[in-house]
């Protein structure tokens, strides 16, 4: 949601590859899906990612430290997984239609999340496309 707001305004030759023209309606298809979403499962993945980022950063990196809000994996998951209102299908179409600002004035804590590692993730994606 958080960078569909951000590539979609551009041309499309100027977006990320995904936010494309041409995978617009597969985009959509998985942005909308009514599939059931299972927080238990959810928060799993996401302690798992947690636990992963630091031990590939460190557990002091200032990243890290950031995304964790001085808790473990295992709590910001759960904290951000049951605390998010992104599950809802609705929810994601209006962000999605509405843009920047709507996602902006979410105050979701799933999308601050993904707004405090964006830039980051961002960089490390282009330095991979240059040594790719």
């Amino acid at each position: 949601m958080l960078r569909a707001g951000e590539e979609r305004p551009k041309p499309n030759a100027e977006r990320l590859r995904e936010f494309g023209e041409a995978g617009r309606e597969s985009l959509e298809f998985r942005f909308f899906s009514e599939k059931p979403i299972y927080d238990d499962l959810e928060q799993l993945m996401l302690a798992d990612s947690l636990a992963f980022m630091i031990a590939n950063l460190g557990f002091n990196d200032p990243l890290v430290q950031k995304v964790l809000a001085g808790k473990s994996p295992r709590e910001r998951a759960s904290e951000l997984v049951l605390g998010t209102k992104v599950k809802s299908v609705e929810m994601r179409k209006r962000l999605y239609e509405q843009g920047t600002n709507a996602v902006n004035a979410a105050h979701d804590p799933m999308l601050e999340l993904a707004k405090a590692i964006d830039g980051e993730s961002r960089a490390v994606r282009q330095n991979h496309r240059r040594t790719g």
